[in-house]
């Protein structure tokens, strides 16, 4: 059994210690109990070309984590190898598990663009079952608002959190970011990744994070001080509320994957759903899509691939880029990383959908896509219990007086 965070691997020991344990490259064959790993360690073993037994049957969890990962870790690129050689094997069985209903991997399929020949090939013996037009989730939200053209700032003002109506809400952003919005509140709090590289004034973010609110929500429960925590992608998976204080939940998000993820979390029906579209936080995929373009169109893989491995050393200083190159195990060639590319078309597709301006379809690509109503709708309609709201959220002349009122108050007149 595979899973795409070390978290998941973590709470599967821990809940079921008899039935579980560690799947490791020293064991000869498998034990009677299920054996658990990251999908990042069976790809570093791959790349490694260390010997592991052959399992009869795969499951992956959280299946769409696979291609929706920002830069790709090389280890993942290395797993897709042997992922796709358990697809050519018929003496193994494999099951992909996910909650989200549209896989950027039948997005592109749907929507064919030059150059996926090689990952239609690659994955034509991977059947995808398609559940969705009998989903009924057991826990939906009484109202889902979307709210377009308004930061999130804008929103957590005027749908305040309390003791008996506390939030989850997902940031797009860096740590800084969620320090930021949780310093600015008295009963907030924020989590990111325990793996998080990020530094927040120059301290590695982890390090920042409050150890017994962490302990807590992996628990299923906000702290008593806490009516709001700010969270990042990486708690889309891997964490369950149970706290059934927490009755709505705020999500900076335009695809399946971040909507549906990360209202998952909560394992019981909440008042309220908002979704923030700001345009803004959608106008960097494009730049990435064009870049891996460019890449393909100048065939120069092996100078990416050398700058790819620069960045891996330990100590390395710069920026650094999306692993879109990989060298084949057995035929050394190298080749570029389709299911990058694929996710991020899904990704700025999804956005370009979520922040039109009006309700008819729009075309993009010479490719008709659905209207900003249907898009939400195909994606939400079954986790709402009512008929989806949008903009109720204005910008009043009170709330913009009483924000010149406290800029006034503020100013330094003497100077």
């Amino acid at each position: 059994m595979l899973s795409p965070r070390r978290g998941i691997r973590k709470q599967t020991l821990d809940s079921y210690p008899d039935q579980v344990e560690r799947f490791t490259v020293s064991g000869s064959a498998f034990s009677s109990k299920v054996q658990i790993e990251t999908v990042h360690k069976i790809g570093c073993w791959y790349r490694l070309d260390y010997a592991y037994p052959k399992p009869r049957l795969v499951i992956i969890d959280e299946f769409h984590t696979l291609f929706s990962e920002t830069h790709f870790a090389r280890d993942l690129i290395y797993f897709y190898q042997q992922l796709l050689e358990w697809i050519d094997d018929p003496s193994v069985t494999l099951i992909a598990l996910t909650a989200t209903t549209t896989l950027p991997l039948e997005f592109v399929n749907q929507q064919p663009f030059k150059g996926f020949e090689w990952l239609y090939q690659s994955f034509q013996g991977f059947r995808i079952r398609k559940i969705s037009r009998d989903l009924d989730p057991p826990y939906k939200a009484q109202v889902v608002q979307i709210e377009s053209g308004k930061s999130l700032e804008t929103v957590l003002r005027q749908c305040p959190a309390s003791p008996d109506n506390k939030q989850l809400v997902f940031v797009r952003g860096t740590a800084a970011k969620l320090v930021s919005l949780a310093e600015s509140e008295d009963r907030s709090s924020w989590l990111c990744s325990e793996e998080s590289k990020r530094e927040v004034n120059g301290i590695k973010a982890a390090d920042l994070m409050d150890q017994d609110h962490l302990s807590s929500i992996l628990s299923g429960y906000l702290p008593e001080t806490v009516d709001r925590i700010y969270l990042t992608s990486a708690y889309r998976e891997g964490i369950n509320i149970h706290d059934e204080a927490v009755q709505e939940v705020i999500i900076e998000g335009a695809s399946d994957i971040e909507l549906i993820q990360a209202l998952g979390r909560v394992r019981h029906p909440i008042k309220r759903l908002i979704i923030v579209i700001d345009a803004r936080k959608f106008q960097n995929g494009d730049r990435k899509i064009r870049e891996a373009l460019d890449l393909l169109d100048s065939g120069d893989l092996e100078a990416y691939y050398k700058r790819q491995e620069k960045q891996d050393l330990e100590g390395f200083e710069g920026e650094r880029v999306p692993n879109l190159v990989f060298r084949n195990k057995y035929t050394r060639e190298l080749r570029f990383n389709y299911l990058a590319l694929c996710f991020w078309l899904f990704d700025y597709y999804s956005s370009a959908c979520a922040t039109q301006q009006d309700w008819k379809e729009i075309e993009l690509s010479g490719r008709l896509f659905p209207s900003k109503r249907d898009y939400f709708s195909r994606i939400l309609d079954p986790y709402s219990e009512g008929p989806i709201t949008y903009d109720l959220i204005s910008f009043g002349k009170p709330s913009v007086d009483r924000e010149n009122a406290e800029k006034l108050e503020r100013f330094d007149w003497k100077a």
